[in-house]
């Protein structure tokens, strides 16, 4: 199991009074901000079309990131027609950053489902949830985000599996990239980093080992200066290609999209 990395202390000082202060507010507004969507969402759904909803979910997923004071920074231009979007996974934090910049739909652990608020909202967002207790599941799964693709949806999927601490991805699992081969569209690989004011890959964020949702959101509350990085790659042409293969040079497109970035701000910082 990986472990979270370690967070440092905000201190019993006067900045670090601020800071809690600071937090406790952000926390306050989320939590207001998150009720408010799950019990508006229903209503505002029913008669909405398919780009009204969008339009919410993005409006709704900025709003959290402006809460949290996360800056958002997109870096590249997305493909103008639907595709499946291949995504590192860091956080919970990923779906609301994702929304924020273009609203898609997700595939997620059922467990997600179960989380308070943000579960419900994630829930009414389209969210296609896998059960891996169950065997064939990711199958029934694979219809749908098919489905979804040939409607003219993107959709989101995180091929880590879990979520990872960051600078090092997880092995990526081939078995949901073959959704943009049945549905013959292309493949739009991003990758997803955190920074703060002390580190290029920001612990707060990371959602691993026995870390809780609240604490999770506690520890980016805190965070100053927090900023989510999408770096939006060349789309991949998925039609006629070994699932395999794909997976293959997404992870290998990823891992130097992170390190190339880290080396070139670090390579900055040496010479200011």
């Amino acid at each position: 199991m990986l472990k979270q990395p370690t967070i440092e202390p905000l201190g019993w000082g006067i900045m670090g009074w601020r800071r809690r202060t600071r937090a406790a507010i952000r926390m306050a507004r989320i939590f207001i901000h998150m009720l408010h969507v799950s019990l508006i969402m229903p209503f505002v759904f029913k008669n909405s079309d398919h780009q009204s909803r969008d339009a919410h979910i993005k409006q709704w997923s900025q709003a959290v990131l402006n809460f949290l004071g996360i800056q958002l920074v997109v870096h590249g231009e997305l493909a103008p027609t639907h595709a499946l979007v291949v995504s590192n996974h860091v956080s919970w934090l990923d779906i609301m950053t994702i929304n924020a910049w273009q609203c898609c739909r997700f595939v997620s652990k059922i467990e997600v489902s179960k989380w308070p608020l943000i579960g419900n909202v994630v829930t009414l967002a389209n969210t296609m949830y896998v059960d891996r207790s169950k065997r064939h599941d990711a199958a029934r799964v694979l219809k749908e985000m098919t489905s979804n693709l040939q409607a003219g949806h993107s959709v989101v999927v995180f091929p880590e599996g879990t979520t990872g601490t960051g600078p090092q991805l997880l092995r990526f699992h081939a078995s949901l990239l073959q959704a943009a081969i049945n549905a013959q569209v292309d493949i739009q690989p991003i990758v997803i980093r955190y920074e703060d004011s002390h580190h290029l890959f920001s612990p707060a964020p990371v959602y691993v080992g026995d870390t809780h949702l609240f604490q999770s959101m506690w520890w980016i509350a805190c965070t100053e200066n927090l900023i989510a990085h999408v770096y939006v790659m060349p789309c991949v042409q998925a039609t006629a290609k070994d699932r395999r293969v794909l997976c293959e040079h997404m992870q290998q497109q990823a891992a130097h999209v992170l390190f190339s970035t880290s080396q070139t701000i670090l390579s900055k910082r040496v010479q200011t």
